[in-house]
């Protein structure tokens, strides 16, 4: 279970279920980052008594996970940040004006996700404004490990607090505005999602795409010459190419050979190329499968194969190892947040 040499950085392993945790502290050798897990985990205990923090070399930690693992709560990592201090433990708290200031005169319930907020109104169910966080922190910490795979990506966003905004329906939004006053306040990086297309079933999850808006935000700050929405980056040349030509306004006729269409003329230049971006991504880790009908108006490739086919330009930029993009679909089952439980309030 534990695959870790001597020179591997050490990582947490957790037993139990909340509030009564065993953490597995895998030191592979004494180190300053092996302290400051150390120091992390004991800090983040405080939250559930009765819990116990055990240190073990590599050939030991394997042995007493082994150990374990046969029971029936099992095994959860392995991670290098500590649920409830430095990574998203997904339970909701209560906003008020003291706290979070503005969005109180909207908002009533917050989720924090790497310094993002994710918030609800009243009317928002709790169990969807968690998966959407869940969503949102699988988008930005694709291995979960309790990290951000782009810390760059996550300051550029949390410096400017971007955040989620949850209704329970789009009525909601258009009847009591809740993005007016946190906009009023100079906090223009928000997100709409609304509760009622929030993982429904049998339904294609809204939170998926939404979610993923807000992160290409934080990609475009901190790579704006890759991924800017505008003519002369690499994702603006991806976009040409699938459109068939590079034009503002949208033709009257598809050009021959374009695969990607969106016909929406309220969404311009900028629009088209982060919903082209949107498309791709999701297309290829499978959220497109069997949505061929659906979205044949706007997008022509919907299987991983298929995208890979027909643009390969694009499936090199979201592949490239210098911006380690997800490489999984988030399903709304975050890790770290199930790894500790639901914590005590």
């Amino acid at each position: 279970m534990v695959h870790q040499d001597g020179d591997s950085p050490p990582h947490l392993w957790i037993a139990g279920e909340a509030p009564k945790l065993t953490v597995l502290l895998v030191v592979g050798k004494a180190s300053k980052e092996a302290r400051q897990l150390e120091a992390t985990a004991l800090a983040g205990l405080v939250n559930f008594p009765g819990s116990n923090l055990e240190i073990h070399t590599v050939d030991g930690a394997a042995r007493r996970l082994a150990e374990l693992g046969k029971q029936s709560s099992g095994v959860r990592g392995p991670l290098r940040a500590f649920p409830g201090v430095n990574c998203p433990d997904l339970v909701p708290d209560k906003v008020t004006e003291e706290t979070h200031g503005v969005f109180a005169k909207s908002f009533t319930q917050h989720i924090d996700v790497f310094g993002v907020g994710v918030y609800g109104t009243k009317s928002v169910p709790e169990d969807k404004l968690i998966h959407a966080a869940a969503v949102l922190a699988q988008w930005l910490d694709d291995d979960a490990d309790g990290l951000p795979d782009a810390p760059e990506v996550v300051q550029a966003l949390a410096v400017r607090h971007a955040f989620m905004g949850m209704t329970r329906t789009e009525r909601e939004l258009e009847r009591h505005h809740p993005f007016e006053a946190p906009q009023g306040a100079g906090y223009h990086f928000g997100q709409f999602l609304s509760a009622d297309e929030t993982a429904p079933r049998g339904h294609f999850d809204a939170s998926l795409e939404e979610c993923l808006h807000l992160v290409q935000k934080g990609w475009e700050l901190a790579w704006p010459a890759t991924f800017g929405p505008w003519k002369g980056t690499a994702l603006s040349e991806c976009l040409d190419r699938a459109r068939g030509g590079f034009f503002l306004d949208i033709p009257d006729e598809t050009p021959e050979g374009a695969w990607y269409h969106y016909d929406d003329r309220t969404c311009e230049y900028d629009c088209m190329a982060v919903e082209y971006c949107y498309f791709a991504l999701t297309t290829l880790l499978g959220g497109q499968v069997g949505r061929a009908e659906e979205v044949h108006q706007e997008w022509q490739c919907t299987t991983p194969d298929g995208v890979r086919a027909k643009d390969p330009w694009i499936v090199k930029l979201l592949t490239s190892p210098d911006h380690r993009l997800p490489r999984a679909l988030p399903d709304g089952r975050y890790l770290p947040a199930l790894a500790i439980g639901k914590k005590q309030r």
